[in-house]
């Protein structure tokens, strides 16, 4: 059936660029923990012969975020759901679940880390009190916004989080041979440390991919102006004309994944230049409470005290956007599948920021991190935790989009061979870092 009510895609930049929304979440979220601490961490640690690692990451997981892209505007369901089917499909939702639920590992680092920032800033308060105060803020704040304030919200910490960077890069100038220096990791130590660079050193792992295909059917991307009409899922459409349209479509929400991508890709890449050019000099290890105050403290002896307030804002509104992104997604994705598998109907995604059961589990959903964070005092630790969790999760998130794809997805909207071998790939390279580690773990 021709759906004639199908308008083209816009054409020009200026167009495009107005569709970006998600993009802002999810790179406000990301750009955070892995960008500020992970990337940092290993340029302290191993110089910048990782740093290929990072873009490698970044260009894995682009197609795998694609995917869920995709899969969530061809049908109109958030991902989950559509995992949720078949012999395996309670099987599927039983894993994400447990795996949200121990994301509070890198929640609680984060609360930490944002706890430290406000510390530092104004010291009459105690981390733990100021953690407190941050976990909350951001229930206070999940419970009662709309997606598009939350979408407001996250392009404002991503307006600040760029004041930082610049900073942060104004002060980090490497030389040339460093750029390109690279190296593999050859010890236990090492490949833990590489294999979380490639799940949350650049962008998100898990833990706001997935959520990502929420904040998709929050913006509307399903419909994208193709007022595809009756509330039919666009793939159900399979005249050429349709699917050409859609495919122009496709083509032109991608711009919110790469937008998101390109930006942790070079923010990243600066904090480990970072890493690598001021604190391994001065042998400085990246670890407890105090690595930012360590970089900041680090950037005003150099240029003086005015840019002690220029980098911890930033660096604040970098960890505290990424715990707001990662309690959001985090709580609405327990709380989507649970009511999957009690067998309760899902609720639509308009509804689902105003609806009872999302805001019970957003309640306690912040309790376990914040007790973890006051138990254990090492959010460095608890984040590189839930990192490697992140990474470990990464090939059966590929996995299930490349199946999702091929299985769900008709032909006329499958994605092409130069795509589907990347997400291969992506596949192939986490299970050898997971499969590296844990040999590594055994022997040691």
């Amino acid at each position: 059936m021709q759906n004639t009510q199908m308008s083209p895609a816009p054409a020009t930049f200026l167009q495009k660029i107005k569709i970006i929304g998600p993009g802002f979440i999810w790179a406000a979220g990301a750009i955070g923990s892995g960008e500020l601490i992970i990337s940092t961490k290993v340029g302290a640690e191993y110089g910048l012969i990782f740093l290929w690692a990072l873009w490698l990451g970044v260009w894995l997981k682009y197609w795998i975020q694609k995917g869920i892209l995709d899969l969530t505007i061809l049908t109109g369901k958030p991902i989950l759901e559509l995992w949720h089917v078949g012999k395996f499909g309670k099987l599927s939702s039983w894993f994400w679940i447990l795996f949200f639920v121990l994301n509070a590992t890198g929640v609680a680092g984060l609360l930490g880390l944002s706890a430290s920032i406000l510390n530092v800033l104004i010291p009459m308060l105690s981390v733990n009190i100021w953690a407190g105060i941050v976990t909350a803020s951001i229930v206070l704040i999940a419970y009662y916004q709309k997606y598009s304030s939350f979408e407001k919200t996250m392009l404002l910490f991503c307006s600040v989080l760029a004041i930082g960077t610049f900073l942060t890069a104004a002060l980090s100038v490497p030389g040339a041979t460093d750029i390109l220096a690279w190296g593999i990791p050859t010890s236990a130590a090492s490949a833990l440390i590489f294999l979380s660079l490639l799940g949350w050193g650049a962008g998100s792992g898990p833990d706001l991919m997935v959520p990502y295909s929420w904040w998709i059917t929050e913006k509307g991307y399903q419909d994208l102006g193709l007022n595809a009409g009756q509330g039919k899922p666009l793939m159900e459409f399979r005249d050429n004309a349709s699917v050409r349209t859609v495919k122009e479509w496709l083509n032109l929400a991608k711009w919110d994944t790469m937008f998101g991508y390109i930006a942790a890709g070079l923010v990243a890449s600066v904090f480990m230049i970072a890493g690598s050019e001021i604190l391994r000099p001065r042998g400085i290890i990246v670890d407890g409470l105090p690595v930012l105050k360590n970089l900041s403290m680090i950037f005003t002896s150099t240029f003086g005290e005015w840019t002690f307030l220029l980098f911890m804002i930033p660096a604040f509104a970098a960890i505290y956007s990424t715990a707001l992104a990662v309690f959001d997604g985090g709580r609405m994705s327990i709380a989507h599948i649970a009511r999957l598998l009690s067998g309760r109907p899902t609720v639509p995604t308009a509804d689902m920021r105003s609806n009872v059961w999302y805001r019970v589990t957003l309640v306690l959903f912040s309790i376990v991190p914040l007790i973890l964070f006051l138990g254990v005092q090492r959010p460095v630790l608890l984040v590189i935790i839930a990192s490697i969790m992140s990474a470990i999760s990464m090939p059966l998130l590929a996995g299930q989009v490349f199946w999702t794809l091929l299985k769900q997805v008709p032909s006329e909207y499958r994605p092409g061979k130069f795509y589907m071998a990347n997400l291969f790939l992506s596949i192939l390279v986490y299970l050898f870092f997971m499969g590296q580690s844990f040999y590594g773990l055994l022997v040691k």
